[in-house]
């Protein structure tokens, strides 16, 4: 399924100006990086694009009909969202914290099916984080905390995945079965966007948009978008792009001026 943003603007308390005509296409298939330094709006253009929030300006078209046309459970059931933040305090288990992400699969009535126990089940699976399916959730660390959510965001089966700084709280090892993990859901057919600081990981994708002061400064194939150039002047470093030694993917080094 694609998302196509059609001359996003975000104004927020009536003055302050976030995203200033964004125009940018997340394919219907892949992975697709978003990135950016901080500020630049990365956060805001993803929550237009998953329908959370509504523009001030613009339209957000799903496979080419506006999102918002869509209900809120049927926007649920073909995209999911995993937040950079989210309520950590959930007097739950891990497993009904993922169980959560069947409800715009369930009735009105929210009963709760043994098809229900065991997607969420897989999910948290997938994820990294069976282990901890009886655990309390205010109980795990902020890493752990962002893979449980993950694996509710995967139990909703969504046709497209939407990701803030998935990555975030996640030690080396953790920030590469996320990105590997994402990297096959895309492979397998879900559209994936995801919003990432590290450089290096966005190598894993197959699509990239740059943004700098909320406004696009590129996009296209990450190769394209992720020259040393064009790094340099987006977040005043110096860099270098070459392929990594251990992977072959797009690997980027970067210094102080």
């Amino acid at each position: 399924m694609t998302l196509e943003a059609r001359g996003i603007v975000v104004d927020v308390d009536g003055s302050t100006r976030i995203l200033h005509g964004i125009d940018v296409v997340v394919p219907g298939t892949g992975l697709t990086a978003l990135v950016g330094p901080n500020g630049s709006g990365k956060s805001t253009l993803l929550r237009q694009l998953s329908g959370v929030e509504r523009p001030t300006h613009g339209t957000v078209l799903l496979d080419g009909a506006d999102l918002h046309a869509l209900g809120r459970r049927e926007r649920a059931r073909r995209i999911a969202v995993v937040e950079q933040e989210a309520a950590s305090e959930l007097a739950l288990t891990c497993l009904e914290v993922a169980m959560l992400g069947r409800m715009p699969h369930q009735g009105l009535l929210g009963a709760t099916s043994r098809e229900d126990r065991v997607v969420a089940t897989e999910a948290l699976r997938r994820a990294g984080a069976d282990a901890w399916a009886e655990r309390s959730f205010a109980s795990l660390s902020g890493g752990e905390r962002q893979r449980v959510r993950l694996a509710a965001a995967l139990a909703q089966q969504p046709r497209i995945l939407v990701l803030d700084e998935p990555t975030n709280h996640l030690d080396v090892r953790a920030s590469l079965e996320t990105i590997a993990l994402l990297r096959t859901l895309a492979d397998d057919g879900v559209t994936v966007v995801a919003a990432l600081h590290d450089l290096t990981l966005a190598g894993w994708a197959d699509h990239v948009a740059l943004l700098a002061d909320g406004r696009l400064a590129a996009s296209g194939p990450v190769a394209e978008v992720l020259t040393a150039e064009r790094i340099a002047s987006v977040y005043d470093v110096r860099a270098h792009v070459g392929p990594d030694p251990l992977t072959g993917r797009l690997a980027v080094t970067v210094a102080l001026p």
